[in-house]
């Protein structure tokens, strides 16, 4: 019964009566679309849509930018929706996952109340490695408007874009990068200076922030630690920092990300894939080495 009085509120429809004015279900259909693919065609049934995106989180507002209704795809190649006759924006967030927040999805909320970020994040606030945001998930984002005019079946493609950057770092040289290190003993990689929150524009917003990313010792004797962060640009305040481990805070390097791509030539374009791995050799000479290692050689695991 509440479901019937939802549907008719939202229609506009009376049960019972003549609803030949009224629009049909499942009227509206949004294929999603990835820009680093060929452009999509929305006439073409068969839009090319990455395997590395496993769901796609998706809002609807209206012309007012109120919210009307949320879908979650988990095999995300289209969505079809009922909707009645009227202006909608279309705001869809790719790998959504254990790692993502979103804010204003909710009845009552309005489009400029969205928000995107870790679930610990909690504002301009100090974080220890314990309580901090070890990684974002491999998000994507997409935007389209559109107008539903009655009568219609109404055909949407939604381009998404990279939300994030992959970021690598490895270690080697130090005592506590050999394998059998016990994990308490790792070392501590800290990504400083990162923006931590998304609108539905996908502007940055916020107080900057320090990640601490996971750390794995291997068995060639190296810390690894990868981790997702929110876009950032060439020219960026991002600093990397190499800890001794969770007992000693001794920062062992630290590394200006800006110009080590400065460095290495390299520069990250916006709406393309990024994958920035840095290395880092500690010798028994006391030199470091930071270098790009396989810098473009992007891993590609779903939802990750």
């Amino acid at each position: 019964m509440l479901a019937a009085m939802a549907a008719t509120l939202f229609t506009g429809c009376e049960i019972g009566e003549d609803r030949d004015d009224c629009p049909p279900d499942q009227n509206t259909k949004l294929v999603f679309g990835y820009q680093n693919f060929p452009n999509p065609n929305p006439d073409d049934e068969n839009v090319s849509f990455p395997d590395n995106i496993g769901q796609v989180t998706t809002g609807i507002y209206d012309s007012e930018g109120n919210f009307v209704l949320e879908k979650v795809m988990n095999t995300p190649q289209d969505v079809t929706l009922s909707l009645p006759p009227g202006a909608y924006t279309a705001v869809c967030w790719g790998n959504a996952l254990d790692n993502t927040e979103i804010d204003g999805l909710t009845e009552g909320s309005v489009i400029d109340d969205g928000r995107v970020c870790h679930p610990n994040y909690s504002g301009a606030k100090t974080y220890a490695p314990g309580d901090a945001i070890p990684t974002n998930d491999s998000l994507y984002y997409g935007i389209a408007t559109f107008t539903k005019i009655l009568y219609q079946d109404l055909r949407v493609t939604v381009v998404f874009k990279p939300a994030h950057i992959k970021l690598k770092v490895t270690v080697q040289g130090l005592p506590n990068t050999r394998a059998g290190t016990p994990p308490q003993d790792y070392p501590v990689i800290r990504v400083n200076k990162l923006k931590a929150v998304y609108d539905f524009e996908m502007n940055t917003l916020g107080a900057s922030v320090s990640y601490y990313p996971r750390v794995e010792v291997t068995a060639q004797d190296m810390a690894v630690s990868q981790c997702n962060v929110l876009r950032f640009a060439t020219d960026n305040p991002v600093t990397i920092d190499v800890i001794r481990s969770l007992a000693d805070n001794t920062t062992l390097q630290s590394i200006n990300l800006k110009e080590l791509l400065e460095e290495n030539n390299k520069t990250i374009v916006d709406g393309e894939e990024v994958f920035i791995p840095v290395k880092v050799v500690f010798s028994n000479l006391g030199n470091v080495e930071v270098s790009l290692a396989g810098w473009g050689n992007m891993p590609v695991t779903p939802g990750m």
